[in-house]
């Protein structure tokens, strides 16, 4: 378990404002420019951003690697992730900052009905959401371990499993359950 929540704690540490555009988002593109496309940052700025992701995994993997309980290198990673959201938000304009900060505002309402949608899931329902995601998670594995793949390849097939994930998982909710996912 806690090797999920130090990815999820790592993952925010990345530069949420630097979305990568997969060839499958990009065909799904909406006609208007999400915030996170509309970023439109100086190569200055993604270079400052790059190099803080850099320094901030270094940091995650050495309190992965070092001592302590779980409790406490999770408590580390999560500090640590404050500490570099407020890093990169120091980069940011004042325009860019108040996109992501929508972007992010968005992702916990999505986050938050998916929460709400779990709590109504029947038991068979739970059983097969399990089985979607051992075999989502198979999938990633031997993403990650594909010394064939180009980072963009494995980024691409990977939005192509998480969506795949998506569309299992929408087919075994109820119409009440697809409309609370939707914020209705």
């Amino acid at each position: 378990m806690l090797k999920y929540k130090i990815r999820i704690a790592a993952a925010a540490l990345t530069v949420a404002c630097l979305p990568l555009v997969t060839p499958a988002r990009a065909a799904k593109a909406p006609a208007k420019p999400t915030a996170a496309h509309a970023m439109e940052l100086s190569a200055a700025q993604k270079q400052k951003l790059l190099a803080l992701e850099k320094k901030a995994q270094a940091e995650v993997t050495a309190v992965q690697k070092g001592k302590g309980t779980d409790a406490q290198k999770q408590a580390k990673i999560n500090a640590l992730a404050q500490k570099y959201d407020k890093l990169q938000l120091a980069i940011l304009t004042p325009a860019q900052k108040k996109k992501v900060l929508a972007v992010r505002a968005e992702q916990k309402a999505s986050a938050d009905r998916t929460a709400a949608v779990a709590k109504t899931l029947t038991p068979a329902q739970k059983k097969q959401i399990e089985g979607f995601r051992a075999a989502f998670f198979k999938k990633v594995k031997a993403l990650e371990t594909d010394k064939k793949l180009t980072p963009a390849q494995k980024q691409a097939k990977f939005a192509s499993y998480r969506d795949t994930l998506g569309k299992q998982v929408e087919g075994i909710l109820s119409k009440r359950q697809k409309a609370m996912m939707k914020g209705k």
